[in-house]
This record gives structure tokens, C-alpha cells and sequence, in this order.
């Protein structure tokens, strides 16, 4: 019920002053056709009788106060946040698409097959993705794309819609820029191998079974995966609103030319070196996380 009703205050909010110059507009119409009308000629010294002396002049101030409202608001203020769409156009896509391009990077690594993003298909990708210090880097690099094209935006976030603006912190404060900071590496880029973004952990987990007895586990980021998909969300509401604001109509935001990902690209030489990619199956490290004392290529 509250969902329906924030619905109509949104919708209202957004067509209301449409609806009352229209109305303005009919009452205007209305008030000068009646008044040309033959009227009953009053008697000597009486004046004629109006029977609405007022609706004619609150229509027409009212229909005033639209023109001035879009002439000198409305349509500068339209023309000046396209301008800002088409000025922060790549900082914004690369803050829509940074949730889905994290993923999908850590689906190749995994050699996971690419996915609709659902809870179950997320925690598959991160159980086969090996916790080590180069994966995290490779996160935080990631995010840390994210935050400077947020700081790009900021001097000009003001001119961008409210709700954009809101969906744009949200995806700033969120939890996992602050967990994966400590991981960042200058140079990250250029030093990186895909072995060591594969690299499984030397120090496996004990889960104990009973008693004095266990089994070695390996490290990996399924634990994360709330953490991630919450940050995938934020990232697609953001997307969302770019498309709904730069691509007005359904067609448009579901044609072929949609940008569907980020600027920057990340090129791990599996696409050439690795005759089973692209993948088409979970590897057994989806849902098995066993340790085995070697590292995983």
C-alpha cells in the first residue's frame, strides 16, 4: 500500500502543475466563450451582473506563471542537464557498470560461465574465485575507478537529478569500497599475471569435523557475496536512471546500442591463450572447496 501510494505522489509530483495549466487553459476557454455570449441588458444605473468576476484573471495568471515557470526554469534548466549528461557521460558509465564488470571479471577468472547476476550464480563465481592478495587488488583497482569518477561528477552534481544524485552516494558509501581500501596497489595494472589472480591460498582453513579431527578448506570470497550483490544493486540502480534520463523511451534503452559496459576493459589473455573459453560450465571449485595443495591455473 505504501509502495502504490509513494507511486501516485511521485506521479503527481511529476505531472501536477501539468494538470493544473490544463485545467487553467479549459477554465480560460471556457470564461471568454461564455462572456461573448448575449447577455440580459441591466436596468438604468445597475451594473451587469458577473457571475465569476474572478476565474477569468486566476486562469489566466495561472496560465502565465506556466509559461514563465518552462521559459525561463524549466527549459534552460532541461538544456543545461543535457549538457551535463553528455559532459559526465564516461564517469557515469563507469560508475553504472562497475558492479557488473567486477563480476564478470571474477567470472573469467573463476572460469565460471557468464550468468544472469542471482544470489545463487554470485556465491558459484566467489566460492571458485581464490582469496589471495592479487584478486583483492584487482577489486579494489575496481572500486577505485569507481571512486575517482565520482569525484569527476561532484563539481557538477547539482545540475543531475535528485534521484540520480541520491542512487550516486549511495553507490560512494558503500560498504565494500571500505572493506576492499586496504587492498589497493599502485601499479596494480601492469604487474598483475592471471597465475597470481588464480592463485590459491597457502594457508588453507581448518573446518573440524568432531573431536580433534578436520579437513583443510580453501580460501575464497563466498563469504562476500551479500556484501557483493548489494553493491551490484546499488551500481544498477545508478545505471537505471542514466538510461531512464539520457534514453527516454523503452525502445531506446533496449536497443543494441546501449552501452551495456565499462569504458575500462581488462584483457587477461585467456581470451586467446585458453582453448576452453569462453567457459560453458561451473568449474568443480563452484561448489567444492576442498584444499589441494597446488595452485589453480
Amino acid at each position: 500500500m505504501k509502495q502504490i501510494r509513494n507511486r501516485v505522489e511521485r506521479w503527481l509530483e511529476r505531472i501536477g502543475i501539468h494538470l493544473i495549466a490544463l485545467a487553467s487553459l479549459a477554465t480560460f476557454i471556457y470564461t471568454t466563450v461564455v462572456s461573448h455570449f448575449p447577455q440580459e441588458v441591466p436596468q438604468p444605473g445597475t451594473q451587469q451582473a458577473d457571475p465569476e468576476p474572478w476565474l477569468y484573471d486566476l486562469s489566466l495568471g495561472l496560465l502565465a506563471a506556466y509559461a514563465f515557470n518552462y521559459l525561463v526554469v524549466e527549459l534552460p534548466a532541461k538544456k543545461k542537464q543535457e549538457s551535463r549528461f553528455i559532459t559526465l557521460r564516461t564517469p557515469l558509465r563507469i560508475i553504472a557498470n562497475n558492479g557488473m564488470d567486477i563480476i564478470r571479471d571474477l567470472e573469467r577468472l573463476a572460469k565460471c560461465p557468464p550468468h544472469r547476476i542471482t544470489e545463487e550464480h554470485l556465491k558459484k563465481v566467489l566460492m571458485a574465485s581464490n582469496d589471495n592478495p592479487h584478486i583483492k587488488a584487482h577489486i579494489a583497482e575496481r572500486l577505485s575507478q569507481a571512486e575517482s569518477a565520482y569525484a569527476d561528477i561532484i563539481p557538477y552534481a547539482a545540475d543531475l537529478p535528485l534521484d540520480l544524485q541520491e542512487c550516486l552516494q549511495h553507490e560512494n558509501q558503500d560498504f565494500l569500497h571500505m572493506a576492499f581500501a586496504p587492498y589497493k596497489k599502485t601499479g596494480y595494472s601492469s604487474s598483475v599475471s592471471v597465475d597470481e589472480l588464480r592463485q590459491t591460498s597457502g594457508q588453507p582453513t581448518r573446518a573440524y569435523t568432531g573431536g580433534t579431527e578436520y579437513t583443510l578448506k580453501r580460501q575464497h570470497l563466498a563469504g562476500w557475496t551479500g556484501a557483493f550483490l548489494t553493491y551490484y544493486k546499488a551500481t544498477e540502480s545508478v545505471r537505471e536512471l542514466v538510461d531512464k534520463y539520457t534514453m527516454p523511451t523503452h525502445r531506446e534503452r533496449m536497443s543494441k546500442d546501449r552501452p551495456r559496459a565499462s569504458p575500462i576493459m581488462y584483457w587477461f589473455g585467456m581470451e586467446e591463450n585458453d582453448p576452453e573459453y569462453p567457459y560453458k560450465e561451473y568449474p568443480p571449485t563452484a561448489t567444492n572447496d576442498d584444499y589441494v595443495e597446488e595452485n589453480s591455473k
